[in-house]
């Protein structure tokens, strides 16, 4: 076989096709890794069907996308041999259907249920958190240990100056405290110390950043109502 002929077969040589018969699929194959020009562009087409796949089962996307994708990039192959532009096209490719498909996925109006909202049990133990925030893909959360955990109403991720933290809020009679609990890995935990920084009265709430006191990596920055935080703090073990 020669290499014009292994090029046209390429075509046929996609994955799960069925165009191709045993002798013909042999032949190319033995063609492909003895020769130094074929065999590479194979391997690169080869690795252009492989990525647009995993893209495009990535992320969701409008009916016939796919195939209008696939009929695009058959057409970039038959205009561009050469390995620079195979490259281009497999970039335009994937960007195309990434863009397309989250473009789709945000474009609808997302549904959600109430149920798994109120089945989130708040846990009683600061260890239990700890591995509960592991499982929301937190992994620098070392939970408070001077809290009162059965004032514990909720534990969740939430957003703090664009950054994803774990949050435990406790609540005392009409009066909560909210706990973001910070790594040093996002946030310059040493600032508001050099600053002089470290409470912030308001009018309705108080702001205290509060430093784990054996892990320097960890703070904890607290929002509370109420005259003092006393009343949100595990008495058996004093305030911190």
């Amino acid at each position: 076989m020669d290499c014009r002929a292994a090029r046209q077969l390429l075509e046929f040589a996609r994955p799960r096709s069925l165009e191709l018969e045993d002798s013909e699929a042999e032949a190319l194959e033995s063609h492909l890794a003895d020769c130094p020009e074929c065999g590479p562009l194979a391997q690169a087409e080869r690795q252009i069907d492989d990525r647009l796949g995993r893209a495009m089962r990535a992320v969701a996307v409008p009916e016939g996308l796919r195939d209008r994708l696939v009929h695009h990039l058959r057409k970039e192959r038959q205009l561009a041999r050469r390995p620079w532009l195979v490259r281009v096209a497999v970039a335009a490719a994937v960007v195309l259907a990434i863009g397309a498909g989250f473009y789709w996925h945000f474009s609808q109006p997302t549904r959600f249920e109430l149920a798994p909202l109120a089945d989130v049990q708040p846990l009683r133990e600061p260890e239990q958190l700890d591995e509960w925030f592991r499982g929301q893909g937190l992994k620098d959360v070392v939970a408070p240990r001077q809290f009162d955990y059965r004032l514990l109403a909720h534990q969740g991720v939430a957003e703090f100056q664009g950054r994803a933290v774990a949050q435990l809020w406790f609540v005392q009679d009409n009066n909560s405290a909210r706990v973001y609990i910070l790594s040093a890995k996002q946030f310059d935990l040493d600032y508001l110390e050099r600053q002089g920084q470290g409470v912030a009265q308001g009018s309705h709430v108080t702001v205290k950043l509060i430093r784990h006191p054996e892990n320097p990596q960890i703070a904890y920055l607290v929002v509370y109502t109420g005259a003092s935080l006393e009343p949100f703090l595990n008495r058996n073990l004093g305030a911190t």
